[in-house]
């Protein structure tokens, strides 16, 4: 699979978007 970074040191909410499928999205929540 694709690797990918995200900086979880700091709260918030980061969408993730698929490349091969640009309708599919994901949210990545970080407390």
């Amino acid at each position: 699979g694709d690797n990918f970074k995200v900086d979880t040191s700091t709260p918030g909410t980061y969408p993730l978007f698929c490349a091969l499928h640009p309708d599919m999205t994901a949210t990545l929540v970080v407390r």
